[in-house]
């Protein structure tokens, strides 16, 4: 019922998203309510409607584009509350969608032109948005015991990290145009 406010349940996630964010750590706390334009969406919602949404992040790294739009940052997310969509919706209102993700990070296949050769391939393949469940920690309604899980990167979010964090090939055309 809390939904980890209480700290009894913790999730955390790891998302690729677009830009640098402005601060290494920080939190989005903005309410949450079915989109007025699209009734399928969820939206950030001013004033009293909608219900109360908190994300916290930890900048883990980024990774620099081609160009400055094509700059990628690793994220850890915990959730304080649990609202549908709400990681998705809290990041693209700060300016900062998740990769694949094409509800709420419009321009995705713009934005990849800014990477480079090999991760525009690599995250060109997502079939899904660039996020993971990476912990979950809560308490046994019965026991009461701690228990905790923990899962690594999937193969294909694993791929664009070690493409993202390795260096741009450089063609020969990259070569010339450099002399």
């Amino acid at each position: 019922k809390s939904h980890g406010r209480d700290g009894r349940l913790v999730r955390s996630y790891l998302a690729f998203v677009w830009g640098r964010l402005p601060r290494p750590k920080g939190s989005i706390d903005a309410r949450l309510g079915r989109s007025q334009a699209n009734r399928t969406k969820i939206a950030v919602v001013r004033g009293e409607a909608g219900r109360s949404a908190i994300t916290h992040y930890e900048v883990l790294e980024t990774f620099r584009g081609e160009r400055p739009t094509g700059d990628v940052s690793l994220v850890r997310l915990v959730l304080e509350t649990g609202r549908t969509h709400q990681i998705r919706v809290h990041l693209a209102h700060i300016g900062h969608p998740v990769l694949g993700d094409a509800i709420y990070g419009s321009g995705f296949t713009t934005r990849l032109a800014s990477l480079s050769h090999e991760a525009r391939e690599t995250a060109g393949a997502l079939e899904r948005q660039a996020l993971h469940a990476e912990t979950l920690k809560f308490m046994h309604p019965k026991s009461g015991k701690k228990l905790s899980f923990t899962s690594a990167l999937p193969e294909d979010l694993g791929n664009l990290f070690a493409v993202l964090h390795s260096p741009p090939k450089t063609t020969e055309k990259a070569k010339k145009k450099r002399l």
